[in-house]
């Protein structure tokens, strides 16, 4: 990946200015690091996997390699045009595993209230 790709990548999720930026050390992201509020990047090279400020991509590496099994194991196909749907899906599940089932259905139908789920494109989204 160049610094060019990773900008890119960046800039579309993330208002770069207003953002605490964690990475590992690749030096694609030290241009767009400075422009962030913060940026902390640890150094696997040396062995380093969490900065001395907490800060490391276990996490993130953690989450998408649940995400690639949760696809694998519960869907097997994925048509990139519901892409996002799928992740929004595994994105509640994954910020509500510390809920017992009541209460994360509870959460979710909370968030239901004036949504409608329409399949057709250009109606109403899930979101």
């Amino acid at each position: 990946m160049t610094a060019r790709t990773l900008r890119k990548a960046v800039q579309e999720v993330a208002d770069v200015p207003n953002v605490d930026l964690h990475t590992d050390a690749h030096p694609g992201y030290t241009k767009i690091g400075q422009e962030a509020r913060s940026h902390e990047a640890a150094d696997h090279r040396y062995g380093e996997y969490v900065t001395p400020n907490g800060v490391g991509t276990n996490p993130v590496e953690s989450y998408f390699a649940q995400f690639k099994r949760s696809l694998d194991g519960t869907h097997h196909h994925v048509n990139r045009v519901h892409l996002q749907r799928y992740v929004d899906q595994f994105d509640f599940m994954y910020n509500t595993h510390n809920l017992n089932d009541t209460a994360r259905m509870r959460r979710f139908y909370g968030q239901l209230e004036g949504r409608r789920l329409a399949y057709k494109p250009g109606r109403s989204r899930w979101r």
